[in-house]
């Protein structure tokens, strides 16, 4: 039974962390000088990686993952370049309703919310977790204050990375 707990839950925690980024698509954005350039979105893990093509040939790119950004783009890249990039991604965000962040990871939502389940399950009975452990094999076995410890900080460790998935 423990055997098959853990194996669900690392299968859970290596599906969420698996990065979804899927083929994505250009689409036009129009800036205010007029020019058009075409911005790309993929999804990451916890955020999203744009690129920006300019009619020159020239790409940009920014890639935002939890609370940081990074960006770069080609060598021959101007000044001016770099500016439309910033009015482009600015102008995609605000058309998409993009916050930059990957809010609406599915996969990682519900691990998230198991493994909160199953973490406040052993901070507040950690009786429970032992028996579903190894109480059930035993006949009238009690188990130790220090498996109760263990039960309890494994809680709160499994509540603690449940809530780094959901945000």
């Amino acid at each position: 039974m423990k055997r098959v707990i853990l194996t669900g839950l690392t299968l859970l925690l290596f599906f969420s962390f698996i990065s979804s980024a899927a083929a994505s698509s250009y689409q036009e954005v129009t800036l205010s000088d007029g020019d058009v350039v075409e911005v790309s979105v993929t999804t990451i893990n916890n955020g999203h990686q744009y690129e920006i093509r300019f009619p020159s040939g020239n790409t940009y790119f920014w890639k935002d993952q939890g609370h940081i950004g990074t960006g770069g783009g080609s060598s021959e890249l101007t000044t001016k370049e770099r500016e439309q990039a910033n009015e482009a991604l600015n102008l995609y965000k605000q058309q998409h309703n993009a916050t930059g962040r990957n809010s609406t990871s599915l996969t990682g939502s519900i691990a998230g919310v198991i493994l909160i389940m199953v973490g406040l399950m052993g901070t507040i009975s950690p009786r429970v977790i032992w028996y579903l452990q190894i109480g059930w094999k035993l006949n009238k076995a009690e188990p130790s204050d220090l498996a109760l410890l263990f039960n309890r900080i494994g809680g709160i460790v499994l509540c603690i990375v449940g809530v780094s998935l959901l945000f």
